[in-house]
């Protein structure tokens, strides 16, 4: 009787175990994932080492951007810099290590926000009976969605593709329900920066260069004219260009919306990636605006959005280019067999096309902005340093790349040039030494050599250089004489570092406050007053075609106008800093930290992009917020990128 009572308590057991196996073994990698709550992240020496990091380049940040934004020193020694550097350091280290524990617990899901939420709430029983029936749908639902989803693979990808159409015309009705009404606020469109000097260069005015992008002067000289022959007037002109423009914006801005939801994000993030987009005043207005930028942003964003796939799975990055017929019907059985990527979601991204569109939109990219290419030959490099250990995709990458740069080469130099197109000046790419140099002559000549003053007096106009202003190259620079230079560049480069080698903190200085708006996210911002919302160079003899503003929303209009034209949002905190155009590059350091905490650190491969036209940005001319757009455009996917993070180990 007693051994046959033990023999079936053992098999009970036994059937216990068997039933509950799967829970249990949920629950125990819970545990150990879970760790002991806030202990670990106090113990995290690397978490630590980062926020430390990131503290450290914050809080310098802030303290040179107030410095540069008052115009005066707000310390007098080294003790007092050092002092407030410590405090900044102190309360920013602290700042991202409570983000970064905060994030991580949310998408960990700690057991005591649960109990902290319901326990106190609810009955004890029916608190257990929930968490209970919580627990068994879950692994219920872990341990049949594999088998449903690999019955109906074929099937649902078909359906995913009727899906994003549909879910891309659904987000291009939403952002025209916005666009329509801006449309008509600013008809025929908002013509501005360079969009006269373009013209006057397409109606044979001035000598054709590239110094603006050709494909950007075509473009706009072409609406132009075509919109013109057709209605009679260039008002039509000007609006064919603004409706272009903005449908097309429109249209990336769904199609990086409909890859969100492809890569399973969260419905929320898509909500406030459309509202950022498309709702955000700055970005809806610049859409009408004649400006290259805009169009380089968009091509910028595509490539960002698709270099982030490389990195996620660079053999499906390449999936559909020089493949045998064999190896793709190979692919397709693996991924009827494994669907899932590690992070739970369906592996949609690096589908056939993502190595098109990205070779596809950086080579637009370089066409529309000078820089381009520079920005992306930098991404190549740290590409290849990725890629060192994956020789075939490494040998793909290096062909593309060269491919795209020689015939951006040769659209942008032999073929130009054989039909008599002039190369743009020189001096863009020397607005930081020419305004050290007049910064010297202009604060400081005392400390300048005769030689060095009239050295510098034949380089620049003394009119420009009596023009000078901190903030601003383009006086100086208007009145620059490149030929001067070529004639002598040795002497030009001997020039500048020796006054610079005898006066490195008024470069420094010079340089810091030429570009402190594109990294320090505070009030008192210059640039707002750079976004030319009614329009600019609209002269007779520079608006020769007579572009005029006649608005069908004048009230809409005037609430852009004030939206766009004067700081007003600065009193609404997260407003200041979401529409600070310091705020992309800061969002990217985070997300890098975060990354590397994560033990993640490949991810930063796509920030390259960011990081290599943040740099392009620091040696321009002035702080504006159409140079910033294309960092701009990334937000919402840098803030992805952050959000997928969350919970991983």
């Amino acid at each position: 009787m007693n051994q046959d009572f033990f023999v079936q308590l053992e098999k009970k057991k036994k059937c216990d175990v068997a039933d509950d196996g799967v829970r249990g073994m949920r629950e125990k990698q819970e545990n150990e994932r879970r760790g002991k709550g806030l202990k670990q992240y106090i113990a995290d020496r690397r978490l630590a080492a980062v926020s430390l990091v990131l503290g450290v380049l914050m809080g310098l940040m802030i303290l040179l951007g107030i410095r540069y934004s008052r115009n005066e020193l707000i310390y007098r020694t080294a003790g007092q810099f050092l002092g407030q550097l410590a405090g900044w350091v102190v309360c920013m280290t602290v700042m991202v290590w409570a983000i970064c524990v905060g994030l991580d617990a949310l998408g960990r899901g700690w057991p005591e926000i649960r109990d902290f939420q319901f326990r106190e709430f609810l009955p004890v029983n029916s608190y257990q009976k929930r968490t209970q029936a919580r627990r068994g749908k879950d692994c219920e639902d872990q341990g049949s969605s594999r088998d449903v989803e690999s019955q109906g693979w074929e099937s649902k990808q078909r359906a995913a593709k009727n899906l994003d159409l549909g879910t891309w015309l659904k987000w291009m009705f939403l952002s025209w329900c916005v666009y329509l009404p801006v449309f008509l606020a600013v008809y025929p469109g908002i013509y501005s920066y360079d969009a006269s000097a373009q013209l006057l260069q397409f109606y044979g005015k001035l000598p054709l260069t590239t110094h603006h992008p050709l494909i950007h002067t075509l473009y706009l000289g072409l609406c132009m004219k075509i919109a013109g022959r057709l209605f009679h007037t260039y008002q039509a002109g000007m609006a064919l260009y603004a409706l272009s423009q903005s449908f097309f914006m429109s249209a990336v801005f769904s199609l990086c919306l409909c890859r969100m939801k492809a890569r399973r994000a969260p419905r929320w993030l898509c909500v406030a990636s459309w509202t950022f987009w498309i709702l955000n005043p700055y970005l809806t207005v610049f859409s009408f605006v004649t400006t290259k930028d805009v169009l380089f942003g968009a091509f910028f964003l595509l490539s960002f959005d698709t270099a982030c796939c490389l990195v996620e799975d660079p053999e499906h990055f390449w999936r559909g280019m020089c493949q045998k017929k064999e190896d793709l019907d190979k692919e397709r059985e693996l991924d009827k067999e494994k669907n899932l990527n590690e992070t739970g979601s369906q592996k949609k991204v690096g589908k056939t096309g993502d190595w098109l569109l990205f070779f596809v939109s950086v080579f637009f990219m370089c066409l529309f902005r000078n820089q381009g290419i520079y920005v992306f030959l930098f991404f190549v490099l740290a590409a290849c340093l990725f890629l060192r250990k994956k020789v075939y995709c490494k040998n793909r990458f290096i062909r593309a790349s060269l491919l795209v740069a020689a015939l951006w080469y040769v659209l942008s130099g032999p073929i130009p040039t054989a039909f008599g197109v002039g190369k743009g000046d020189a001096r863009e790419m020397l607005c930081v030494p020419m305004q050290q140099l007049a910064r010297m002559y202009h604060e400081v000549p005392e400390k300048l050599t005769p030689e060095e003053k009239e050295y510098i007096e034949t380089l620049i106009d003394p009119q420009a250089l009596s023009e000078y202003v901190r903030v601003n190259a383009d006086p100086v620079k208007n009145g620059f004489h490149t030929e001067v230079m070529q004639a002598d560049i040795g002497r030009f480069v001997r020039t500048w570092a020796e006054i610079g080698k005898r006066h490195p903190g008024i470069y420094l200085d010079s340089f810091l406050m030429g570009n402190w708006g594109y990294w320090y996210i505070g009030d008192n911002q210059y640039w707002i007053s750079y976004i030319l919302y009614d329009g600019a160079y609209l002269e007779d003899d520079l608006n020769i075609l007579h572009i005029t503003r006649n608005s069908h929303f004048q009230a809409l209009s005037d609430w852009l106008r004030e939206a766009t034209l004067t700081p007003a949002f600065q009193s609404v905190p997260m407003l200041s800093v979401l529409l600070n155009q310091a705020f992309p590059f800061w969002l990217m350091l985070f997300a890098a930290g975060f990354a590397v905490w994560k033990r993640r650190a490949y991810e930063i491969l796509p920030m390259m992009l960011l990081l290599g036209c943040w740099g392009t940005l620091l040696l321009g001319p002035v702080v504006s917020l159409r140079y910033a757009l294309p960092l701009i455009y990334c937000v919402p996917r840098l803030l992805e990128m952050i959000v997928g993070l969350t919970g991983k180990r």
